[in-house]
């Protein structure tokens, strides 16, 4: 189990994930003889430790690189992941409840009171919840390490209750996760989808660069599209570091080992990260409410008549639509609640389509 916990923490760097075995570290020092622990331990260390050490060396061109301290130091002890937002403390009771309904969450809290095993499987999920509420920087994808205490908590609660009781139970558990999944898929997952696919498919007869503003966290994946388009960013009200491109001519070590100028530790936007709009083929925006502060990329093509819309996908308006409809696809109710903005795809490229056509004729007139 040592070596398991050690590898754990070293391979995935990601060092953090220590927390998650501080109760067993203490357990097994408690419960087994002490050399027993601190040999294996150090052998663990050692033979995982050394690969790691050996493989970063090689890809970042240097022995005193260490990935693992850098990223501790940059987000424990520095405080620099304060750059990327910060949420208050009921941002995890919220997702926690979202995403694992309200019935596992308390079924794993009462779980301890009555059984000690129960009280083992939790310890890490507090540990981990009680260091993450401590920062100010929060995100959704911190709780996941979590789960799985509280998925087994929770199991143990419920197989102590009563027949009946534990049927209505796991019957309601998978009902909130049934409307919760339904409300992910249908508001979310869906229109981006099939906006992605419809650009896709605008794209496959031409070298197609599409654009996105302050849609960019929302791109899926290189693998959406076809080898000859490309995603491009143009300016918008985001003003946070973005991705680049991975410079395809070169082996990943001889990027590794250089220092890139285009990126930086402070969050900041880099001009080289951004072309004009008039150099698109197709732009993907999401119209939301037009007094938002943030503009969209419609308003910078109002004076392009070569922008046209191709499609449009009902994409949830989070922000005008209330609680319990935005988080849960209640039937006959959250339908007629939520509301919507459109998703749409833009393009410039000449088309033998009706709405090009259409677009066209307006313009000559």
């Amino acid at each position: 189990s040592i070596w398991f916990a050690v590898l754990d923490v070293l391979w995935p760097g990601w060092p953090f994930i220590a927390l998650l075995f501080l109760p067993f570290a203490i357990e097994t020092i408690f419960t087994q003889p002490l050399l027993h622990v601190i040999k294996h331990g150090l052998l663990a260390g050692f033979f995982i430790l050394l690969p790691v050490y050996v493989i970063d060396a090689i890809f970042y061109g240097s022995v005193a690189v260490s990935p693992l301290l850098n990223i501790f130091k940059y987000n424990a002890l520095a405080g620099d992941d304060q750059l990327y937002g910060v949420e208050p403390a009921s941002y995890y009771a919220k997702n926690l409840v979202l995403n694992l309904t309200p019935f596992v969450v308390v079924a794993a809290l009462v779980a301890p009171l009555t059984n000690l095993f129960a009280a083992r499987q939790l310890a890490p999920a507090i540990v981990w919840l009680a260091t993450l509420l401590a920062r100010p920087h929060k995100e959704e994808r911190f709780t996941y390490p979590a789960y799985a205490s509280f998925i087994v908590a929770a199991a143990i609660s419920i197989r102590q209750m009563p027949k009946v009781l534990r049927l209505i139970v796991l019957i309601l558990i998978a009902f909130f996760g049934y409307i919760r999944i339904s409300a992910l898929d249908l508001y979310y997952w869906q229109p981006q989808l099939a906006v992605w696919r419809a650009a896709a498919k605008e794209a496959q007869a031409h070298d197609t660069l599409i654009c996105v503003g302050k849609e960019w966290y929302r791109y899926p994946s290189s693998y959406f599209l076809p080898d000859n388009a490309r995603l491009a960013f143009v300016e918008s009200a985001f003003k946070g570091q973005l991705p680049r491109p991975w410079a395809s001519d070169s082996w990943h070590a001889a990027q590794n080992t250089s220092v890139n100028q285009f990126f930086n530790d402070r969050n900041l936007p880099h001009p080289e990260r951004f072309v004009p709009l008039s150099s698109c083929h197709l732009a993907i925006d999401l119209v939301l409410d037009p007094n938002e502060p943030a503009p969209s990329l419609l308003a910078a093509m109002s004076s392009d008549k070569r922008w046209y819309q191709v499609a449009s996908f009902p994409f949830l308006d989070a922000s005008r639509t209330s609680t319990l409809p935005r988080a849960f696809l209640i039937p006959f109710y959250s339908r007629k609640r939520a509301i919507f903005a459109p998703y749409i795809l833009y393009s410039t490229l000449v088309s033998d389509n009706e709405e090009y056509a259409a677009v066209a004729n307006n313009t000559e007139e």
